[in-house]
């Protein structure tokens, strides 16, 4: 408040009560500091250029934050040790007088990593993954960093905070951690009714697959591999791909090329190739940006006679994106506390293709060229309930827009164990959709629990050649079961819309098994 003089001026003891008198003091409204001592680049990079000998109404407690500011600085250029003191205080006419010193210590640069715990991750990677580098300046907000940074890697398992030694100016920095089983292999099997129109009388159970193989830190440079294959209906199947380098060169950019092949019965097929690059911004946040390009194709066109618009198009869709996440969740497998979101957007050049087997009046209102926008987003927070339960809530959708004409197969497709459960994959072809997730998990041990669920989502989606507005909604249950080898999973699901009854035959029934190496 100014009042540097105050102080305790007497006291007396009444019963059990203490009285003091304070006296106040001469408010000083200004200070004049002295600034020569400091570095203009530091005064400048802290935003702190003039605020010494600018502050009216002075308070220690301004006072003290300005300086913090200057010491976090110098902490960040190789001088952990710096320490700040004002000299030659004196005081005239209500103002402070003193000058601002520095004592900054000795220069120390990082010397090495150590690891502490049994891993086969290289210290090359982990040096440019944690930007902990020999000979750069030591920087300490880099090794606080550095720990959140190793957090977010799933293939590690933390132990406890790293510790600095500091010999002949130079900073040795170990960290605790162990490699954790991350590699996956896992197949799942679904069980459920034949939706299909014309579906013989004895095949009234529909078998979809699914196989995952997810390898990550390979040959311990922290390089990543996944492939994905469902058969999600009848003559349907999707695939996907992609790989990840880290670091690439030495820097902190990742590169991340992916392809994806989707073939929708005998209706369509759609190919997508992605190359995008992400950057670490701290410990928690990522930042990525991508080039893309999506084919579609026809593959039959015997029911287009009854339509005035073709529901499904030949095109072509070159996109420009840029996403967000932010996760600082407790675990990355089985999280307890903590949040993520994720932010997805793009914007596309979409190029219609005419098919030679539609009639040209198809085609009448459809422009040949067109802009398109895509966004997604995802939010989970965790909220820890007890010691072994937890609530997840969460909140996802998107929403597709082009300036002229939308085809179905250029719709999000919803629906599944990892969309919306209680339907099958791939069930509804929206143009815009909002879920929101309820999910309470009960462990029985570290990595096992039990799960009780509901899904309700608002969606506009495509039904024959209308378009409906729906509330679809799912509930149920299951298990994740953690052994020495892998996990098992079970999830049983019932879903509700406009096209789907509540029913026991209509039920969902997921079930597989995990590998982890």
């Amino acid at each position: 408040m100014g009042y540097l003089t105050a102080g305790v001026d007497s006291g007396r003891i009444t019963n059990d009560t203490l009285h003091l008198f304070i006296f106040s003091g001469e408010i000083y409204k200004r200070a004049n500091v002295n600034t020569e001592s400091i570095s203009p680049t530091a005064l400048r990079r802290t935003g702190l250029k003039g605020t010494f000998n600018d502050i009216h109404k002075f308070s220690y407690k301004e006072f003290f934050r300005a300086e913090k500011k200057l010491i976090d600085y110098y902490q960040t250029i190789g001088f952990p040790f710096a320490y700040i003191f004002l000299d030659s205080i004196s005081q005239t006419n209500k103002t402070l007088n003193g000058k601002l010193k520095i004592v900054t210590g000795p220069f120390i640069v990082f010397d090495s990593l150590q690891v502490l715990g049994k891993t086969k991750i290289k210290k090359k990677f982990l040096s440019n993954y944690t930007k902990i580098r020999a000979r750069d300046p030591y920087n300490q907000n880099t090794v606080d960093n550095a720990n959140r940074l190793l957090k977010q890697l799933p293939y590690l398992r933390v132990t406890d905070e790293p510790t600095v030694s500091f010999i002949d100016g130079k900073a040795i920095v170990r960290f605790y951690f162990e490699d954790r089983k991350a590699n996956q292999v896992d197949g799942v099997a679904g069980f459920l009714p034949n939706q299909q129109t014309g579906a013989a009388k004895g095949n009234k159970l529909l078998i979809t697959g699914e196989f995952n193989l997810n390898l990550k830190n390979m040959s311990g440079k922290g390089k990543g591999l996944r492939i994905e294959w469902k058969r999600l209906k009848p003559e349907s199947q999707q695939i996907d791909m992609e790989y990840l380098h880290p670091n690439l060169f030495g820097s902190s950019m990742n590169i991340i090329p992916s392809f994806q092949l989707l073939k929708q019965d005998t209706t369509f097929q759609t190919v997508t190739g992605v190359l995008k690059t992400n950057f670490n911004l701290t410990g928690s946040t990522k930042i990525g940006f991508y080039v893309g390009s999506k084919q579609s194709r026809l593959l039959s066109t015997k029911l287009y006679s009854k339509y005035t618009k073709p529901p499904f198009l030949d095109f072509n869709l070159n996109t420009y994106g840029i996403d967000y996440e932010w996760n600082n969740l407790n675990d990355y497998f089985y999280p307890k506390s903590g949040n993520i979101i994720f932010i997805d957007a793009n914007v596309g050049l979409k190029s219609i293709k005419r098919n030679s087997r539609l009639p040209e009046s198809l085609y009448l209102d459809v422009k040949q060229s067109t802009t398109q926008f895509y966004l997604k987003g995802d939010f989970k927070h965790f909220f820890r309930l007890g010691k072994r339960s937890t609530l997840l809530s969460g909140i996802r959708g998107g929403r597709v827009f082009n300036d002229n004409f939308l085809a179905t197969n250029d719709l999000f497709q919803i629906g599944g164990l990892k969309s919306l459960r209680g339907f099958n994959e791939n069930f509804f072809y929206t143009e815009y959709y909002s879920t929101g997730i309820l999910e309470f998990r009960q462990f029985t041990d570290e990595n096992s629990y039990l799960l009780l669920f509901t899904e309700k989502s608002f969606m506009n989606y495509r039904l024959g050649s209308d378009s409906v507005e729906d509330w679809p909604f799912g509930i149920g249950a299951g298990i994740s079961l953690s052994t020495n080898t892998g996990i098992f999973n079970f999830v049983y699901s019932l879903g509700q819309s406009i096209t789907q009854k509540m029913q026991f035959n209509q039920s969902k029934v997921h079930f597989g098994y995990i590998t982890r190496f």
